[in-house]
């Protein structure tokens, strides 16, 4: 059992992001819980959105990505980049918050989730 986004569920690793981070850590704690109760956990079906990166406090990137993380064209760079990046860690530690007072709370949209994943892990 392993979580966080340094974690490679069944053997294919994931981009260390919170983006991974927050689903992985939900997931594993889902896992434990079917396998206390004696049912097969759900596999992992985490996709991704975008990539952030910081640049200083006043510039930075920010990509759309396709749910198997790779990259499509559409960008935002410099203030505009650091600008939603910023949005994006408030609204992280907003959900770490939520899922901390009222644990069991988070759960991964459909429209996040990656089915291939199922495809390439043997799921």
């Amino acid at each position: 059992m392993a979580a966080g986004d340094a974690a490679a569920p069944s053997d294919l690793p994931l981009r260390m992001s919170c983006q991974a981070a927050g689903p992985l850590g939900a997931h594993a704690a889902d896992t434990v819980l079917a396998r206390v109760a004696g049912r097969r956990p759900e596999p992992l079906r985490i996709g991704f959105v975008a990539l952030c990166l910081s640049l200083g406090r006043h510039d930075g990137i920010f990509q759309l990505n396709r749910r198997d993380d790779s990259a499509t064209r559409f960008h935002l760079r410099g203030r505009a980049g650091a600008g939603v990046k910023e949005l994006i860690c408030r609204g992280t530690v907003k959900q770490m918050t939520a899922e901390a007072r009222r644990p069991g709370t988070f759960h991964l949209p459909r429209f996040l989730q990656d089915p291939q994943r199922d495809t390439i892990s043997g799921g």
